[in-house]
């Protein structure tokens, strides 16, 4: 199990059920309206489809941006699972602002909040991972997430990450996975 620090957007995510239910009700239809034909076929296959994209889309629902389990913050930026980043590498958490992913369409500029997560530079296996655009970037030690696709980013969320992440450095004591500690200093700040 493991302790949500970021949701994602789930009102982006609810709108987008429309489409498996749609399907849903096409392939309803046509069970009710060709019962023994071969749109029997059709209809059942719709049903199973939309269920799918359904369940699909529901998981991603619950699935969150930021996560914290033993020792290290699980950043779902990416296809496949989270990727867990020792918690002794993440430095800060901040507001800023980035363009959105539509950018030069049609003329369109516009910029979205974003939360920038600064990782421990002399990391180097946690320099740079490979993300799903529109959900955000990560070069050069930075992770950035932009706004449109979790939680609303604000300075109050902020300032709560930014208390968990030291509430999580001080349950490590000093000794958190990946943490680089100078010479006779701790982490706690």
């Amino acid at each position: 199990m493991h302790e949500i620090w970021l949701k994602p957007n789930r009102r982006i995510l609810a709108l987008t059920l429309v489409v498996p239910l749609a399907v849903a009700g096409c392939g309803m239809v046509l069970l009710l309206a060709a019962a023994g034909s071969r749109y029997w076929a059709w209809g059942m296959s719709m049903l199973f489809i939309s269920s799918l994209l359904g369940i699909w889309l529901i998981r991603k629902m619950f699935l969150p941006r930021l996560g914290y389990r033993r020792g290290s913050l699980l950043v779902c930026l990416s296809r496949g699972g989270p990727i867990a980043v020792p918690i002794g590498l993440v430095e800060c958490f901040f507001l800023s602002h980035t363009d959105t992913v539509f950018t030069g369409i049609a003329g369109l500029e516009a910029q979205i909040s974003a939360l920038i997560i600064r990782l421990d530079r002399t990391a180097r296996d946690f320099n740079s991972r490979k993300t799903r655009a529109r959900l955000g970037t990560w070069e050069n030690g930075t992770i950035t997430i932009r706004g449109t696709w979790c939680e609303p980013i604000s300075d109050r969320v902020v300032t709560s990450l930014n208390a968990k992440l030291r509430q999580a450095h001080a349950q490590c004591n000093g000794h958190c996975p990946g943490a680089v500690v100078p010479r006779g200093g701790s982490l706690s700040k």
